[in-house]
């Protein structure tokens, strides 16, 4: 991670000293921002008993201010109740335990399967420092609970598993195929506008909700569940709501720091200097490249279909797998053939319209959207649509004819030149769901 000082953060640095001071610990000796969605102490060698805070990107780009007090109270908890100190010697004996298994018993046969007495020696060290790490963290959550409160340290609880959850998939389906091709978004804004996304948002309440309840309970792990943390924590029904602000606002020079980190993290320079793009501009330049690659290349087997007649192509995915060259599409499980048709259409709908003059646009976790002066398509989403029959055939037509697109042909984006410039068109992200279906059910 990216060693930050008080003269490059000090806004950051001041919740650091106001956390030490409220929970009675001294100010570490360093502050390390990290890519990854976390945060933990340590105490490292070099100077004497150095502590170290860590803090990841996107528990800054996504929690309050009085959230990420409770974080950095509950890691301060552990510097209190001596748990650093005690956790380097039981992560060096758990380390020559299990290297000396490993070396000791590699036949092919899962050492924990094994009842010999020196595995069941482990075990038996795992459970005991296992209860011993989870008592910890309930002693830490405590102690968030009485700088921050219990409802802003429940919140913050939650808002750590629900930010884990979705930066996993930001990251390698917004942010990693813009890196690959060269071009750097800004992470932390990328990621709060895909939670924000109505679609993503709803789904991510689920996810946390699940992950929450059926996480698995063990007495071997360091942690206990979320849910017996929130449990310990407790809830404060009459405590105000967080007004705290944001905390990247807590940032400066946010670009340069995200540079840093990613830098270090994936040992590459040249992402110090990679060049910029903003959000609005990822769709066109960055993914509509790959999808007119694709259906160039199938152009051949989408020739003939055309926009105004999609309703009728889409209504059956594994006769339009058979299209695509499967051997024997009735042995497709219908699931993979309706999203390999969803894919497949909803790409060479873009690239279509994108050369009938359309600007393509989205934000990161939200529809891809087309739009040409007040019209607006979303073409992923009317893809599925049709293909559930929730789109009249006759009306879309109508529609499409009206609009100029019904007679394009998906096949003939091979005949477009690959160096046409693209329109980067920004678009309002707060539309594209609403007017993609407007379009789709209601003729202008």
């Amino acid at each position: 991670g990216v060693v930050v000082t008080p003269t490059t953060q000090p806004r950051l640095w001041d919740l650091v000293r106001r956390v030490a001071m409220a929970v009675g610990e001294p100010v570490p000796h360093e502050v390390v921002v990290i890519r990854a969605a976390n945060a933990y102490v340590h105490e490292s060698g070099g100077i004497k008993n150095a502590r170290v805070l860590a803090i990841g990107l996107p528990f800054l780009a996504t929690m309050t201010e009085r959230e990420l007090m409770s974080i950095m109270a509950h890691e301060f908890g552990h510097f209190s109740g001596g748990d650093t100190r005690i956790g380097k010697i039981v992560a060096l004996t758990h380390r020559e335990l299990y290297r000396t298994i490993e070396a000791r018993y590699d036949d092919g046969v899962q050492w924990w399967e094994k009842s010999n007495l020196f595995v069941q020696y482990f075990k038996f060290f795992l459970r005991v420092t296992g209860t011993m790490r989870r008592r910890q963290e309930f002693n830490a959550d405590r102690v968030a609970v009485t700088v921050a409160g219990a409802r802003a340290t429940r919140h913050a609880a939650i808002q750590a598993v629900m930010t884990s959850l979705a930066f996993d998939t930001f990251w390698a389906g917004e942010m990693t195929p813009a890196l690959e091709a060269g071009r750097k978004p800004p992470l932390m804004e990328g990621l709060q506008r895909f939670m924000r996304q109505p679609v993503t948002a709803a789904s991510l309440v689920e996810q946390t909700a699940d992950a929450i309840a059926n996480e698995p309970d063990s007495p071997y792990d360091s942690h206990p569940p979320t849910r017996d943390r929130l449990r310990n924590i407790g809830d404060d029904p009459s405590a105000p709501e967080d007004e705290s602000a944001p905390a990247h606002k807590l940032l400066r020079n946010i670009d340069a720091l995200e540079r840093q980190v990613l830098a270090i993290e994936f040992a590459d320079d040249q992402l110090s200097s990679m060049p910029e793009i903003c959000w609005d501009d990822v769709v066109p330049t960055i993914f509509l490249v790959p999808w007119r690659r694709h259906v160039n290349g199938i152009a051949h087997r989408l020739s003939g279909i055309t926009i105004g007649e999609l309703p009728h192509y889409a209504s059956s995915p594994t006769e339009f797998a058979g299209r695509m060259g499967a051997a024997d599409p009735r042995e497709i499980i219908p699931e993979h053939a309706l999203a390999g048709m969803v894919q497949t259409l909803g790409m060479a709908l873009c690239v279509t319209l994108a050369d009938a003059g359309f600007a393509i646009g989205g934000e990161p976790g939200g529809m891809v959207v087309a739009r040409r002066g007040g019209v607006a398509i979303a073409p992923y989403d009317v893809i599925e649509r049709m293909a559930d029959g929730t789109i009249d055939p006759d009306r879309w037509r109508v529609q499409c004819e009206r609009h100029g697109v019904a007679g394009l042909d998906l096949g003939a984006a091979s005949a477009v030149a690959r160096d046409r410039p693209l329109s980067t068109e920004r678009q309002d992200p707060h539309q594209s769901a609403g007017i993609s279906r407007h379009l789709a059910a209601h003729p202008d």
